[in-house]
């Protein structure tokens, strides 16, 4: 049995805060859906990006959109993030 597509990694985005789209709101930033696993290696690339804050993981339930009332969101899938979230000893593997 295939495992479900059902974690996001959101995450607030301080460079692309309060101007642009996000005038005067956070940018969040939520990725997926993907597998746990995936997601935990998001999550830890996530952490090494100096503008990126409040990382989390997430079960998938409902709109991401809808999620954070108020702020600009944008959703992205595990395909269309650049190399720089799938690259280096984070993607490798987590480190227990």
């Amino acid at each position: 049995m295939a495992k479900k597509l059902r974690w996001f990694v959101t995450m607030t985005d301080k460079f692309m805060s309060g101007w642009g789209h996000a005038q005067g709101r956070k940018a969040k930033l939520a990725i997926g859906p993907m597998k746990y696993e995936e997601a935990q290696r998001i999550h830890d690339a996530a952490l090494r990006r100096s503008e990126m804050k409040y990382v989390n993981i997430r079960e998938a339930k409902g709109n991401p959109k809808n999620w954070y009332s108020g702020d600009q969101v944008s959703v992205r899938k595990l395909s269309e993030v650049g190399g720089s979230w799938k690259v280096g000893p984070f993607w490798k593997g987590r480190k227990k």
